[in-house]
């Protein structure tokens, strides 16, 4: 097996895309078109670094409900902690977090690069409580870069209903 370790051999290995639209640049902060995403996304994934590897959780709910959009740099992800703490244990050693959200019948998904931090007041568990109950804590989100993908990886997965060769 050969392995490429050039960066210019491996751009030379696939084809020339066609330009990106102008919501598909990566941003620096969030658009209405990402926050419009946030509000209809029903799965988050979150991605994590420990000093053994990379981690991914999927965190679901109703639209609305898998993030809060506190400003244009800012989210809030309610986290209910679950038994092994993965996540946001990581968080405590390093704070560097992916998302990846997704919303049913988009063909798009959005994705956000930045640091996270963890909190646990009243004021940050508040906005995600449902019968007088809240998450066990809040990842608060710095946003560095943000973007919606494309339309090829969820049409080619058939999720969409649609699978495409």
């Amino acid at each position: 097996m050969e392995f490429v370790a050039d960066p210019g051999a491996l751009r030379s290995l696939y084809e020339s895309p066609g330009p990106m639209t102008s919501d598909e640049l990566p941003a620096t902060r969030l658009a209405e078109a990402h926050v419009a995403f946030i509000g209809a996304a029903t799965l988050v994934v979150v991605a994590t670094a420990d000093p053994g590897g990379l981690t991914c959780s999927p965190r679901g709910g109703a639209p609305g409900t898998v993030a809060l959009v506190r400003d244009d740099r800012t989210l809030w992800l309610p986290d209910q902690g679950g038994r092994i703490l993965q996540t946001v244990g990581n968080l405590m050693n390093d704070p560097r977090i992916g998302l990846l959200f997704m919303a049913p019948a988009h063909e798009r998904t959005l994705r956000v690069e930045g640091t996270a931090r963890v909190a646990a007041d009243d004021e940050a568990r508040a906005p995600f409580a449902l019968d007088g109950a809240g998450p066990s804590t809040v990842l608060v989100v710095d946003v560095h870069r943000v973007r919606l993908s494309g339309v090829g990886p969820l049409r080619r997965s058939g999720l969409l209903g649609d699978r495409i060769a």
